[in-house]
């Protein structure tokens, strides 16, 4: 099972915690200097304290006097299966010339590679992912089939100096933690826990 699913899976297990999937936040609701309550649509969901983890879309949900300097930069990669006779590499490679990063997961090898900044167009550009195939095959040709990769294409929340936005606001309950860029996943568990050291 894939990392993200066994997470979910012990959350859902822990009794603590319940996911409202498909149910987009459309408001943050203030009375005086705290968050009350998120609007989902027509339904209010109260709050006693509030993380603000919405990536590039953080902005669009800011209250007056909280500054979210996080802008989307679209990033490319391709997934592309290992099978017996690939040679992928054990760890992560970084392609400082080319600007491309090799990391294998499990049975699969992930290419990364690009930044557009297009505001929030989220369309797959094909020339750039048939490029980052043509560099990858030229670079580590035995490492996985790229013909059956799967294209991707997603915003990265970056902020102006790359460093992310954890900690609190003018709002006794309302914390921020985002603008992680294209290392979401691999700072989000030491983000937590500095957020939950701040919040006491």
């Amino acid at each position: 099972m894939p990392l993200c699913q066994r997470l979910e899976a012990l959350l859902r297990a822990s009794g603590q915690c319940r996911f409202l999937l498909g149910r987009p936040v459309t408001q943050l609701v203030r009375r005086q200097d705290q968050v009350v309550a998120l609007q989902l649509g027509n339904e209010q969901l109260d709050v006693e304290q509030l993380v603000l983890c919405a990536g590039h879309r953080g902005p669009s949900l800011a209250l007056p006097g909280v500054q979210i300097p996080v802008y989307p930069l679209k990033g490319y990669s391709l997934t592309a299966p290992i099978s017996t006779g690939h040679r992928a590499p054990e760890v992560s490679l970084t392609d400082y010339e080319r600007k491309i990063v090799y990391a294998r997961l499990g049975q699969q090898l992930r290419v990364a590679a690009m930044v557009d900044i297009v505001g929030f167009d989220e369309s797959v550009e094909k020339r750039r992912l048939q490029s980052m195939r043509r560099l990858a095959l030229e670079t580590l040709p035995m490492a996985a089939d790229y013909g059956q990769a799967v294209e991707w294409a997603g915003m990265r929340p970056a902020t102006p100096t790359g460093v992310p936005i954890i900690g609190g606001t003018v709002y006794r309950n309302l914390w921020l933690n985002l603008g992680h860029g294209a290392l979401g996943f691999t700072l989000a568990c030491g983000s937590a826990q500095r957020l939950v050291e701040m919040m006491g």
